[in-house]
């Protein structure tokens, strides 16, 4: 009980022990104190030091020994007295500082945050905050509501329906037509609730939803992603969205030749220079001789006239651009969880849905709020920075694209789709030859002789550890980043379109491949880099910060990080989810939010001044880059993290 207060005031385990002992054995030299507290001789100076500093013991030197003295136990309401005296004088630091943390909180209210929710887990995470956020007489919008949604979750919706009854928050949903209407029906029997069919009979490949400044898209599968976008402007365009359905303000039409009296209007309705969107452009045109020859044709005119199109083509679409001669300005794939049969094509106050069948079915809206709100859903796609996507084939996909990018830079490619796919890197190979590509590879000598460095174009170093390249590997190639995790079942990527970031990693592997870069190991890798960030005296930058120095090297971080305040270097932490909660994200003169799950890695970079590291805690390894124009990179790879993660 004594020990735990003790804790509870700020002393370590280790440094209670050595008080209690000496309290007990009096002045004493070092090793009864070791024999009585139990703690190694190794740590046993570091304590006394910190006990020290903080008052609870004293020295004198007799015949060049120290003797060690605990203080008075009353010296304990002393030190409470100086923390408390610190905490007020934070305070008032703090009452200086708020009035700017407040407007930097009221001006984040108009940015936009983008969260992405995977599984049913995340379905359910997702839509609870309608109870969290909403108040009594309230109501949200939830439309596309599928047979999926409805089975998986169905012990689910009685629950959560039952709740928001109690809590008198309204709703209305519109359901697919797939939907039973005993499920319909049983969403009337709830109190503040109002269910409908959608105005057509096609089932949508997606829910929506919409509750105060917040937009949820959701995709159905058998592992569901949400989407959630705060944004009051987009959650205002797609509430008249909903409304417009509701009020069954659709059109609609049958046939090929309806589809392409509607795509000719375009080329009247807008003049050149003006634009039109379309979102899930796929293959189903294709199942109709007219409309399969039309499109071509059309987009000649169209170029030949002026107007510019933005698409936003399905993952499968590859050939298409080609076809129909598109600019690299005019279009971008969406990712592979968002295939649809349903293509959006609009501009100004229309909005012309398509499902492509052998009998084309199309609705038109005529409403410019609903343009409006489907026009925000589009620019959140389009401007989409970052994509999550998982298994061989869509690794497949950036084989492809190496193709038509005449090369890439790889750090740690250990070919692990290579072996996985053999007979299509045997045909990739033959097409890579005749384009004469180009492949340089950073890995570690472990693969050295497998078949990723065997290729004719392909150059390999040697120069990473296998604990480094064993992580990840990067792709760094045209305007983007991939980082592929091969350590699960299946492989998983992330896909960074930003020509900033990109210039980070190309900016990395230019160095490791000149090998610029000091590799630090054990004891002194701790020391260095911490030692580093002292001399430097700016703040630190965290990327995927894992709380594994505090568990590996607790009472060296200690002592260091005090070193650190009294410094008045700043910590900007992006941690890892896990950590949330953690003593290390609480620690003073820090900053901290959460990366999405998908970041989370054993490695750590730390941005300083100049200097970049990359930092495996449990295997005490760093990786010391010292480039003042990398940092400087580095920090705006932050900054983007920083803009799209969590508090």
């Amino acid at each position: 009980m004594q020990s735990h207060i003790l804790e509870e005031i700020g002393l370590t385990k280790g440094e209670i022990s050595v008080y209690f002992a000496l309290l007990e054995v009096g002045s004493s030299t070092v090793g009864p104190i070791i024999d009585k507290a139990k703690v190694s001789s190794s740590k046993v100076y570091d304590i006394l030091e910190r006990l020290i500093d903080k008052g609870l013991v004293s020295y004198i030197n007799r015949e060049n020994r120290k003797f060690f003295k605990a203080a008075s136990p009353q010296r304990i309401k002393d030190y409470l007295q100086e923390k408390q005296k610190k905490i007020q004088e934070q305070e008032q630091e703090v009452e200086k500082i708020l009035p700017e943390l407040l407007l930097k909180q009221e001006l984040s209210k108009k940015t936009q945050e983008v969260n992405i929710y995977e599984g049913f887990k995340g379905v359910k995470t997702a839509h609870e905050k309608t109870l969290q956020e909403l108040k009594k007489g309230e109501e949200f919008y939830f439309m596309g509501a599928s047979v999926l949604s409805s089975e998986k979750l169905k012990n689910y919706w009685q629950d959560y329906h039952s709740r928001r009854e109690k809590k008198q928050i309204a709703t209305k949903i519109l359901f697919n037509a797939d939907v039973d209407k005993k499920e319909l029906d049983n969403r009337n029997s709830f109190n503040y609730c109002h269910a409908r069919y959608m105005p057509f009979q096609i089932s949508t490949p997606s829910w929506i939803e919409v509750f105060r400044d917040t937009t949820v898209l959701g995709v159905p599968s058998e592992n569901p992603i949400s989407v959630e976008i705060k944004n009051e402007q987009v959650a205002d365009s797609f509430r008249a969205y909903f409304e417009a359905l509701w009020n069954q303000k659709v059109q609609v039409y049958e046939g090929e030749g309806q589809a392409i009296k509607f795509f000719e209007q375009i080329l009247t309705d807008l003049k050149a220079g003006e634009e039109y969107f379309v979102i899930n452009a796929n293959k189903g045109h294709e199942k109709t001789a007219k409309l399969k020859k039309f499109f071509p044709q059309y987009h000649k005119k169209r170029e030949q006239k002026g107007i510019k199109v933005n698409m936003l083509l399905n993952d499968d679409m590859k050939h298409y651009p080609k076809l129909i001669q598109l600019k690299k300005e005019e279009y971008k794939f969406l990712p592979a969880g968002f295939r649809s049969p349903l293509q959006m094509t609009f501009y100004k106050d229309k909005l012309y849905i398509t499902l492509w069948e052998s009998n084309v079915i199309s609705f038109l809206i005529q409403d410019a709020k609903v343009v409006q709100a489907i026009k925000a859903y589009f620019d959140s796609l389009w401007n989409q920075d970052v994509q999550i996507v998982r298994g061989l084939d869509e690794i497949e996909k950036f084989f492809e694209d190496i193709l038509e990018e005449g090369g890439i830079d790889f750090i740690g490619a250990r070919g692990y789709f290579v072996d996985a796919r053999p007979d299509y890197i045997e045909e990739w190979e033959k097409r890579a030859k005749a384009k004469r590509i180009r492949i340089r590879n950073i890995v570690d000598s472990e693969i050295r002789g497998r078949k990723i460095t065997l290729f004719p174009f392909a150059r390999t170093k040697y120069t990473l550890s296998a604990e480094f390249s064993k992580l990840s590997v990067f792709w760094i190639f045209k305007e983007k980043v991939v980082i592929s995790n091969w350590m699960d079942d299946e492989p998983i990527a992330i896909i960074m379109n930003n020509k900033n970031i990109r210039d980070v990693y190309k900016q990395q592997f230019d160095l490791l491949w000149n090998q610029e870069m000091v590799t630090l190991q054990g004891k002194q890798a701790v020391e260095e880099l911490c030692g580093s960030v002292l001399e430097q005296q700016q703040d630190l930058y965290l990327i995927g910060a894992n709380a594994s120095i505090l568990e590996n090297h607790r009472e060296f971080f200690a002592e260091w990080d005090q070193k650190r305040v009294k410094a008045g270097i700043q910590r900007h932490h992006l941690s890892i989810e896990e950590t949330r909660g953690s003593p290390f994200n609480a620690l003073p003169n820090s900053k901290v939010k959460y990366l999405p799950a998908q970041f989370k890695s054993p490695l750590v970079i730390w941005v300083f001044g100049n200097k970049v590291a990359q930092v495996l805690w449990d295997k005490s390894i760093v990786f010391l880059i010292d480039n003042q124009e990398l940092a400087q990179d580095y920090r705006k790879y932050f900054d983007f993290l920083w803009e799209n993660s969590k508090d």
